[in-house]
């Protein structure tokens, strides 16, 4: 599983579990790692690495072009 497939994944958890709690996602974070802001970091990651990826793909795509052209 991808981290970012993994993230969606918990993040759908965590929500389902404060839903049935009655609590917030920042009340379960905390409770559970003392960080109430661990979902939104979360996400800013998940963000992050997709830009990330987008841009290791672009530079790989632009060297195969490149490697394509005949050498003068």
């Amino acid at each position: 599983m991808s981290s970012t497939t993994e993230a969606r994944s918990v993040r759908r958890e965590v929500e389902a579990f404060a839903k049935r709690h009655g609590l917030s996602v920042s009340t379960v974070c905390n409770r559970a790692l003392g960080n109430t802001k661990f979902m939104d970091r979360l996400e800013s990651r998940e963000k992050r690495d997709r830009e990330l990826i987008k841009k290791l793909r672009k530079y790989m795509r632009e060297r195969d072009e490149q490697s394509k052209q005949p050498i003068t």
